[in-house]
């Protein structure tokens, strides 16, 4: 996604949908966790649309992005500092890897 909102703008990622009826998006956001020997993915999906307009100032993706159950682009909700989607996937990512890491070092300890 970096390179996407490096070279993409919020207008050039609306032009590719001009004319789209399907405007569905699927957010992944993954953690990996490499200890050199093992390996164990945290992963969560987040499903929305892309609208017709840009809004909010963050990322261009982000500007044009309305996950499920939103009416405000993702960009508009980092802007207003509410940061649901973002800090909540997070969250949750960070939560699920923090038990199991913890539950990693018991069974270590025991």
């Amino acid at each position: 996604m970096g390179y996407m909102n490096d070279w993409l703008k919020a207008d050039d990622l609306l032009r590719l949908m001009e004319g789209k009826t399907d405007r569905t998006i699927i957010c992944i956001e993954t953690l990996v966790y490499y200890d050199g020997k093992r390996t164990k993915l945290f992963s969560q999906t987040f499903r929305g649309k892309i609208i017709t307009e840009a809004r909010g100032g963050w990322q261009p993706i982000a500007q044009v992005t309305v996950l499920d159950g939103d009416d405000k682009t993702i960009a508009e909700l980092v802007d207003s500092q509410q940061g649901r989607y973002h800090g909540h996937s997070q969250q949750t990512l960070w939560h699920d890897f923090a038990k199991w890491y913890h539950m990693q070092q018991r069974l270590h300890l025991a």
